[in-house]
């Protein structure tokens, strides 16, 4: 199983951006392609991708600055990819976000996942310091 881990430096304090992430209303913003509309459904979030409707859920956890996008078929099986918010001095941060290539996923489409992340964190960059 293969892994990726994105990283960018913000011009924006940690716990802005942290803030931002948390806010589970923000993702279609900035999750461009993964999250094209958020809907909730009877009290569970489900995200439309590029490959369909999925189970989604997001888990904040301000003491580690560190926030998890939980998704798959159903909400009983989801994967995990974490982002991690990292003060630096000067009121920046560094933004890390991880991915993990699952069972049943090919290297290409690892490589397009990774591809999509990289755009999401650029996306990211530039609302927030927009």
């Amino acid at each position: 199983m293969k892994a990726q881990t994105i990283h960018e430096t913000l011009d924006v304090p940690a716990e802005e951006v942290f803030g931002y992430l948390a806010d589970v209303a923000n993702l279609p913003a900035w999750a461009i392609p993964f999250c094209r509309r958020l809907e909730e459904t009877d009290g569970q979030l489900f995200v439309h991708s590029p490959e369909g409707r999925l189970a989604f859920a997001l888990s904040a956890e301000p003491k580690t600055q560190t926030v998890c996008l939980r998704f798959g078929r159903e909400h009983s099986g989801l994967a995990t990819y974490p982002m991690v918010v990292v003060a630096l001095p000067g009121g920046r941060s560094l933004v890390a976000f991880t991915g993990w290539q699952l069972p049943g996923v090919s290297d290409a489409e690892f490589d397009g996942q990774v591809a999509g992340m990289r755009s999401e964190v650029s996306r990211l960059k530039a609302i927030l310091e927009g």
